[in-house]
């Protein structure tokens, strides 16, 4: 199932159960602004956008349990580069429990480079956790800039 939300006026965003719910697009929206919402009760989100709203900031686990999810696009956010590191984390921690053969994330106008992204100083290298790295990952695009 899609669910398309188009509204005004509406901050922070309200949470989400839903189940079945297979994809999720919040298309030109500013009005949504604060932290981004938990999407754990949406555990079969294949494709999720959040384009042209004013998410501000990302906790910890808000995409962990995502086992299906394929593309996430963030562009015309407000991220931080700590948002968007997390949020890299979080889709690998789901991609672990269950590998997919693709992803894609895309910050793209948020301010934020690929580089200050994946690591201040070594590109295309991410510490998961202080033992695991993405490099140069084959399963992952990131988009910024």
């Amino acid at each position: 199932s899609m669910y398309k939300l188009v509204t005004n006026n509406v901050t922070p965003m309200p949470k989400l159960i839903c189940p079945s719910l297979t994809s999720l697009e919040i298309s030109t929206c500013p009005e949504l602004r604060g932290p981004f919402p938990s999407m754990g009760s949406c555990p079969l989100v294949v494709n999720l956008s959040i384009d042209g709203c004013s998410f501000e900031s990302y906790s910890s686990g808000s995409l962990a349990s995502l086992f299906e999810l394929q593309t996430f696009n963030a562009r015309y956010n407000d991220f931080r580069t700590e948002d968007a590191q997390q949020i890299i984390k979080d889709i690998y921690t789901s991609y672990v429990a269950n590998p997919r053969t693709q992803g894609t994330i895309d910050f793209r106008n948020n301010g934020l480079s690929l580089t200050s992204i994946l690591n201040n100083n070594t590109p295309r290298l991410l510490n998961i956790d202080n033992r695991h790295y993405i490099f140069n990952c084959k399963w992952l695009e990131i988009k910024s800039i």
